[in-house]
């Protein structure tokens, strides 16, 4: 649907009833214009937008706010992804839902305003028929909604839809992928083959977004698009104008045409994946233009490199193409010589661009005999890529990895809510005294099937899923409460420090959350100390600094954990109001070999007292290590050598 649709009478006097935004937009020369809107919130627009033929820019629709909303609908449009975010706009955080139209135009849907609650509580689900695309909304693993254009496209009508599994509406080939898309929460298209009801297969592209809790749906799926739409076998092929090569749906079907040819001659080949590194930064830094430009000079060099009617531009910053081959050293061999038209730097804006790639592949017939298969092996191959081994091939244990991850995912929210995660604690000593003078708040998570899962493995798919959040949240206070607990006790009146993750600390409360977790638990400021990265810190600089002054003006200690490991770190340590660096382990390992580990350790130590702050060295495992390190003025240390990480029960004996 367009905006000259929507602008029908009748589809106005529907949309106008429902409490939400809809509007319809596009890039112009002023920057990003409003062109449309509809809904019960747009009624102060309308006749602004009556007056402004040209359109209405962010800029005089929202003049306190447009900087937000214009950074991430242009993000969105450079990206050619949909995707929700929580858009804070004055005291009001706004759910945005934005769809592109190609590179120009956009759909853009605001669901509700936090603190209201949105009337009728529920997706307004007429809103779908008024869509020429299939929509399905479920929940629960559950279809509870599907509009006209899915039940012509898939055959089914009226009362055979209830609770129908969306996964039944795949191929079975393409169920993993799907329900992988739904884990993650991954907005970007797939390709997929549906079944339509008589279990005919066709081959489309499927869009699914998580939705906001208070729309009483937990998924939006659409299958084929506003770009796409779902190809029976023989229509003519697509054409991505941009790079010259097939688009993502056009390649996927002469690929399956080349897997046919293969399997009948009975020869090999391999699908691969390939990522274009820094497409994004260049992208957000110099604009959309220059990343347009640079996909059109990486189009070019591959022009030269592969066959133009076997390379697929499939993503904003993704090609597919496929080889032949007799084993896995050809392959290889022709992996590397794609990887070499990346050696030489791209002209953008003046300057001379270092920019890499990194490539995925699987083999037909080793690592999968359907286009679906292949795609996926291919796909899991490349996120093992990287920058030291550019070229990955598919192999069983990349499978095997991914699925423990997805198991991971699944059962992580329920596992903060069953109380499965533990806290355990390492002591940091001083070996001057030769007392215990704190200790390191650990989680860990004790499955009930899988046992004691590292934190390696836990933490990661935390930060991913966003869930390091509430994990967060709970170890601070868990942590504090015991500090206060043995310090009214008289069993140890040290510090705790507890790790706090990137995503954690750029919460806008997360200052008036560690307030409160003081004020609940009593614990004095003096005894919490906070620890993050150099690297975390840096991340955005000057507003990081900002909160750290506020945290300290509380009187919480802070460290910078891992240090040395990250950038920048010696120009900026003098402006960072923290108490303490943690020397990370990959130095103290070899600091008794006199090696550059040695120097470096013994640099950080030096400048540390220079600017009055403590230092503690991590990892210390060995009385060698114990030795150098007190040498050089480092006397607080943590590691093996002094206690493992262990259950508050056995910390407790430890303390006595």
């Amino acid at each position: 649907m367009d905006d000259s649709m929507a602008e029908a009478p009748d589809v106005r006097k529907v949309l106008d009833q429902f409490p939400f935004f809809l509007g319809f937009g596009r890039r112009s020369d002023a920057g990003i214009v409003l062109t449309a809107a509809y809904g019960a919130w747009a009624a102060p627009f309308v006749k602004r937008l009556e007056a402004a033929p040209e359109g209405l820019s962010l800029q005089a629709a929202f003049p306190e706010w447009h900087v937000a909303i214009e950074r991430f609908v242009t993000s969105m449009l450079d990206e050619g992804r949909a995707a929700w975010q929580a858009l804070r706009i004055g005291d009001d955080l706004w759910d945005v839902y934005v769809l592109p139209i190609g590179r120009e135009a956009f759909w853009a849907l605001v669901l509700r305003i936090s603190g209201r609650r949105r009337e009728g509580g529920r997706f307004p689900v007429e809103v779908l028929d008024l869509f020429g695309v299939p929509a399905l909304l479920h929940q629960d693993g559950r279809i509870r909604y599907a509009n006209e254009a899915a039940r012509r496209l898939l055959g089914r009508r009226g009362m055979s839809w209830t609770d129908l599994s969306p996964l039944k509406l795949f191929a079975p080939e393409s169920r993993p992928e799907f329900l992988d898309s739904l884990i993650h929460g991954r907005p970007e298209p797939l390709v997929l083959r549906v079944l339509d009801a008589d279990g005919a297969e066709r081959t489309a592209e499927v869009r699914t977004v998580r939705l906001p809790e208070e729309s009483g749906m937990a998924y939006l799926t659409v299958i084929g698009g506003p770009e796409s739409a779902v190809f029976p076998s023989g229509e003519p092929l697509r054409y991505d104008p941009k790079s010259g090569f097939f688009s993502r749906l056009g390649f996927y079907q002469r690929f399956g045409e080349a897997l046919d040819q293969a399997r009948r001659r009975d020869r090999r080949l391999a699908l691969a994946l390939l990522n274009v590194d820094r497409f994004k930064f260049i992208n957000e830094t110099l604009g959309h233009a220059y990343g347009d430009r640079l996909i059109a000079e990486v189009a070019e060099r591959l022009r030269g490199a592969i066959d133009p009617e076997r390379i697929g531009w499939v993503g904003a910053d993704e090609f597919a193409f496929w080889i032949d081959g007799a084993d896995r050293a050809e392959f290889q061999a022709a992996l590397r010589r794609v990887l070499a038209v990346f050696e030489r730097p791209f002209r953008l804006s003046e300057y001379d661009w270092r920019v890499t790639a990194r490539i995925g592949a699987a083999v037909f017939p080793d690592d999968g005999r359907t286009a679906d298969v292949l795609w996926q092996n291919a796909a899991i191959a490349q996120n093992e890529a990287t920058s030291g081994e550019a070229v990955r091939f598919f192999a069983p244990e990349m499978a095997s990895r991914r699925l423990r991850r997805l198991l991971l995912e699944t059962e992580l929210r329920g596992a903060i809510d069953s109380e499965q995660f533990v806290l355990y604690f390492q002591p940091l000593y001083n070996v001057v005294s030769g007392r215990m003078i704190a200790v390191e708040a650990l989680l860990r998570w004790q499955h009930p099937t899988l046992g004691l899962i590292p934190p390696g493995e836990f933490i990661p798919v935390a930060e991913e899923t966003g869930l390091i959040v509430p994990l967060g949240r709970r170890v601070l206070w868990e942590a504090a409460a015991e500090m206060e607990g043995w310090r009214r006790s008289g069993a140890f009146s040290g510090e705790v420090h507890v790790n706090i993750s990137l995503r954690q600390f750029e919460q806008p409360d997360f200052v008036d959350q560690v307030r409160a977790v003081l004020e609940e638990t009593g614990l004095p400021p003096s005894h919490l100390v906070l620890e993050l990265t150099e690297t975390a810190i840096m991340q955005n600089v000057e507003e990081n600094v900002a909160r750290l002054r506020m945290l300290k003006g509380m009187g919480v200690k802070l460290a910078i954990d891992d240090f040395g490991t990250g950038y920048s770190s010696l120009s900026y340590l003098h402006r960072l109001p923290v108490d303490t660096v943690k020397i990370d382990r990959s130095f103290v390992s070899a600091v008794h070999a006199a090696g550059d580990d040695a120097v470096i350790a013994t640099a950080i130590i030096h400048l540390a007292h220079a600017l009055g702050l403590n230092v503690v060295a991590e990892g210390v495992e060995t009385a060698a290590q114990v030795e150098f390190l007190s040498s050089n003025a480092c006397y607080d240390m943590q590691g093996f050598y002094f206690g493992r990480p262990m259950p508050k029960e056995e910390l407790m004996k430890a303390m006595k």
